[in-house]
Order: C-alpha cells, then structure tokens, then sequence
C-alpha cells in the first residue's frame, strides 16, 4: 500500500507555518515588552515607481531628539494622510527597532502563518482521511484500496432499488 506522501507533506508544511506564527507572536509580544510609546505625524508620503505610498513620520525620541521613520510597506491608496497623528513603539536603546501602533505592524505576520498553518493542516488531515477516494478519483484503482472504484452503476441482475407497481 502506497503511503500518503502528500498528506504527510503538507502536514510539515503546516508545522513550519505554525512555528513561524509563533516566531513572529513572541517576537510582537518581546518587542512590546521593551518599547517606548510616543506620537508621531505623517509629515510626507514618498512614492515609488510603482505608484505605491510609504509615509515618512516624524517623532521625538526619548532622549528629545527629533527622528524620521519611514515603514518597509507601502500601498496605494496611501494608508496615512500627511498630517495624521499615530502611535509609535520604538526600544530606547535601538532607535532603528521601531513599528507604527496597529495591527498590521504587530500582529499581521503570525495571524497570516497561524490561518495558513490551519488551512494546511485542515487540507492534509482531509488528505489523509479522504485518501483511497482521491486515488480512485484519480486514476489508480490499484492505490484506492478494496471496494473504491469509480464503477457505481449496478452490476447486471442487481436490484436497483426501485420498487414496482403491481399491474392493474
């Protein structure tokens, strides 16, 4: 009997996804733990040449320095007007580790490997359930294991379930 690689496959798949997802929670949750909040403003929205807007924001840092921080994303429309006010963490003692307050910035990363990591699992446990079906399905009746074949119409003499009127 063939051994169901595929299922098995893309059950690791769905572990690597689930480490990363805990990988980038705990590392929201250290930075967190660490971070300085301020305020910010959107001073510029700096546009590639794809069309997409990065804001440039300015703060003041803890020690009353005024810095500039542009985000690694950009969309378009642009996600910030100039001028608007934002949340900013930063960790004092490394002014370059520094994230916008949202969702997106803290926690977008490990809900998108955690939702992946479930659909991936979900899809290799159905796999697996489901196996001699797809290998029927699929052409190799010698892998769809005893009684899984495509041949559903009735043998010639079997009753067919139907039942008949008496005549008359």
């Amino acid at each position: 009997m063939a051994q169901p690689w595929h299922s098995i496959s893309l059950a690791c798949v769905s572990i690597i996804f689930a480490c990363c997802s805990f990988y980038f929670y705990r590392d929201s949750q250290l930075f967190l733990t660490v971070a300085t909040e301020t305020e910010g403003t959107v001073i510029e929205l700096k546009e590639n040449k794809n069309g997409l807007f990065t804001p440039v924001i300015a703060y003041i840092d803890n020690t009353e320095n005024k810095r500039f921080f542009r985000p690694s994303f950009a969309s378009k429309p642009p996600r910030y007007s100039i001028g608007q006010k934002l949340t900013i963490l930063f960790v004092p003692h490394s002014p370059e580790n520094i994230k916008i307050k949202d969702y997106d910035s803290l926690w977008s990363n490990s809900v998108d490997f955690g939702f992946f990591s479930i659909l991936s699992m979900s899809l290799s446990i159905l796999l697996w359930l489901y196996r001699f079906e797809f290998y029927a399905l699929a052409g190799y009746p010698e892998l769809a294991g005893p009684n899984k074949s495509l041949n559903t119409a009735p043998q010639s003499g079997a009753r067919t379930g139907r039942l008949r009127r008496p005549a008359g």
